[in-house]
């Protein structure tokens, strides 16, 4: 998706994936729910819960899945100057799916 906007409020289900890029530097913003992020070229796993933010460089490509049903704010990025930017929490994308799966009844995950 390319947006043209300021900003755009978005939701997506459980399990739906977004392609994201623009020619500006952009940010992701969770509202509700947990997003797992991941870019070309990038190795990390960004997990993204309510009140935490990513910053996109121009021309970055991002895929964002919802782990639970998200609402989330898509947007041109504000300069570090104006805006504090939170980094995302880290995490693992084992250890998100470890919180947001429903656990079959009676087992438990390894640690």
């Amino acid at each position: 998706m390319k947006f043209s906007c300021n900003t755009l409020t978005t939701h997506m289900e459980r399990d739906e994936l977004m392609s994201l890029t623009d020619a500006d530097p952009f940010e992701v913003t969770s509202q509700v729910g947990c997003l797992w992020i991941t870019m070309d070229n990038d190795s990390r796993d960004i997990i993204l819960e309510p009140g935490q933010r990513f910053e996109f460089a121009a021309g970055d490509r991002a895929l964002i899945v919802a782990l639970k049903p998200s609402w989330f704010l898509i947007g041109k990025a504000v300069p570090q100057a104006v805006a504090k930017q939170q980094p995302p929490r880290s995490t693992s994308l084992l250890g998100a799916l470890r919180r947001w799966l429903p656990r079959p009844a009676g087992t438990a995950f390894a640690a």
